[in-house]
This record gives C-alpha cells, structure tokens and sequence, in this order.
C-alpha cells in the first residue's frame, strides 16, 4: 500500500530531475549564444536561453562530457577538477562561435588556457568574486549573476580569440559619434 501513495511522487522526482538537467545543459550554450550575439552588437533576446531546446544533441553531449571528464578529476583532489573546470570555461562559447562538436570545444578552451592562463585564472577569481556579490540579492541576484558572468566570459573570450566587440574602439572604450 506505501509503495503505491510512493510511486507517484517518485516518479514527479524523476520528472523534475530529469527536466533539470535538460536544462542544465542548454543553458550554458544559450548564454553563451546571447552574450556572443549581444557584445557584438547584433539583435538578441532573453529567448536565447533556449535556443537551443529544439537541438539538445550538441548541448547534452557537450553536459555529460564535462560531467564524465570533471567527475573523476575531483575526485582525484579539489585542485585537478578546479584547473580542468577553469581551462574548460570557454567550450560552450567556441560551440556557439565556431560550431565545434563537445570534445574539439573542450579541446580548444583547453588550448586557449594554455595560452592565456593567467588571464583566465583571472577572470576565474573575478566570477567567483561576482558569485560572492550577486548571491546576496534574493532571486533577481542568481539571474543577473548568470548574465555578468557569461557576459564577462564572453568578453574575454572574444578579446583572447582576436575578435571585436561591437560598439568598442579598440582602446575597450564605446565608440564615438563623428562630429
């Protein structure tokens, strides 16, 4: 008799699980298309997100990859999953720009780490820093968190590839009208 009153609600937890990690893995692909589309200047909406809930495939190969590789890295100790998850910080962003299956993405952050790791354990304290900053505003807080953040990595990202931001002179500062 338990096991029936039971069934229904493991079942909802089954669900909601697997609904959270669908989304767990297009989101990360979604803010790093509308923070490519937005620092470039070019039109975007919030919608973004989810552009790629109709194609999964890339998105959730690109989820378990990162789970199959940080997994057994963490638990080897704390620091080899904290470098691979930092070297590993742009593959989303060369999916979104380049169009790279999960593993060359994950292949191409590593080597823009290699070549830029200072820079990249920067930004790494600066989004911990944010993290820290914005989990103290309830609710709008973890929102605007994932945006600064994917913003800040999309940036970064662009400049370490050579690419322009739109609206920026190459000084970093916005354009100016011509007089």
């Amino acid at each position: 008799m338990m096991l029936l009153v039971l069934a229904p609600v493991v079942l909802l937890g089954l669900v909601f699980w697997l609904a959270m990690m669908y989304i767990a893995a297009i989101a990360p692909l979604g803010m790093a298309r509308l923070s490519l589309l937005a620092l470039r200047g070019e039109p975007t909406t919030y919608w973004e997100i989810f552009h790629y809930a109709r194609t999964p495939g890339p998105a959730m190969g690109l989820f378990f990859l990162d789970l199959l590789i940080t997994f057994p890295l963490f638990c080897l100790g704390f620091i080899p999953g904290l470098v691979f998850r930092v070297a590993a910080l742009f593959a989303p962003y060369l999916m979104v720009d380049r169009g790279l299956g999960p593993l060359e993405a994950i292949q191409g952050s590593i080597e823009l780490f290699r070549s830029s790791w200072r820079t990249m354990l920067l930004l790494w304290v600066a989004i911990i820093g944010l993290t820290i900053i914005f989990s103290n505003v309830p609710v709008i807080g973890a929102f605007a968190m994932m945006l600064v953040q994917s913003a800040a990595i999309g940036i970064a990202y662009l400049q370490l590839t050579g690419q322009t931001i739109g609206g920026l002179d190459d000084d970093g500062l916005p354009r100016r009208a011509p007089a």
